[in-house]
């Protein structure tokens, strides 16, 4: 398609309010743009100045997570801004924020091993369903016919035992 130009932000925020005890932030901006128009088939297509496809212009996520005396838990939310699946920007998927959980215990050594973990983690905890992943783009698409997306996981708990040699 041509050149593109990106410019962007990332800000980082950890507190640590007390031992054991995390909460972990996340903003960043982008904004990655066409910088020329294309010629397809023999005709101009106008993208210069518009937003590369698949590329959101905001994301942020959050996690506090505590880890006391082998107990560990953590709950996690993550923002993913609109993505534009056409090189006009005429057609888009929404922004979608996402939710995840994890919790566990660390045995320590034992068994002729260093440690044993147990852990319980769940993705997507409210059953969201949004556009995963973006598989083919078109130039325009007016009546917003003109797309594949594959559908985001469904809910899934994953129960995790991990040793440590």
């Amino acid at each position: 398609v041509g050149s593109v130009r990106s410019r962007g932000a990332e800000l980082t925020f950890i507190l640590k309010p007390m031992d054991g005890l995390q909460w972990y932030n996340a903003l960043s901006w982008n904004k990655t743009t066409y910088e020329d128009d294309y010629t397809s088939g023999g005709a101009i297509v106008p993208v210069a100045g518009k937003i590369t496809v698949d590329t959101p212009e905001r994301m942020a996520s959050s996690e506090i997570s505590w880890n006391r005396d082998g107990f560990f838990a953590s709950l996690r939310a993550k923002y993913t801004g609109k993505r534009y699946y056409t090189y006009t920007n005429d057609q888009s998927v929404p922004g979608v924020t996402t939710f995840d959980a994890g919790m566990g215990y660390s045995f320590g050594p034992g068994m002729g091993l260093r440690d044993i973990k147990v852990s319980l983690n769940a993705t997507n905890l409210t059953n969201k369903r949004y556009a995963g992943q973006l598989s083919s783009f078109a130039p325009t698409d007016p009546t917003g016919t003109r797309y594949a997306i594959h559908a985001s996981a469904p809910r899934q708990v994953f129960m995790t035992v991990a040793a440590e040699f």
